[in-house]
């Protein structure tokens, strides 16, 4: 537990969190600047720029899942691979739809 870099699937669950975490706080953001943004230049750079750091962390925290996914056993049942994979799918998702924002926000 003090040592989380050097186990791979704590590692991957300390940083899943951020880029959740940060999507979530983008919310109203993003909607602050939907109401006002055409107005103000500086707040659309500053959400544009907020979900380039989601998108980062969240590529960052998919790659941590690669590591994590590696150290698991081989012995595990078919169902518990598929709700791996199926976790892996949707996180490759998530850094897209976040630059996406990004770019929509600019």
């Amino acid at each position: 537990m003090f040592d989380p870099w050097n186990h791979p699937q704590l590692w991957h669950a300390i940083n899943v969190h951020f880029p959740v975490v940060l999507a979530v706080l983008g919310l109203p953001l993003a909607c602050v600047v939907a109401a006002n943004g055409a107005n103000n230049r500086w707040l659309r750079w500053s959400a544009a720029a907020f979900y380039v750091i989601v998108a980062l962390s969240a590529a960052f925290a998919m790659y941590t899942g690669e590591g994590a996914m590696h150290e698991l056993p081989p012995s595990l049942p078919e169902v518990a691979w598929a709700q791996v994979n199926f976790h892996q799918e949707l996180a490759e998702k998530v850094w897209m739809l976040a630059g996406g924002t990004a770019l929509v926000l600019l």
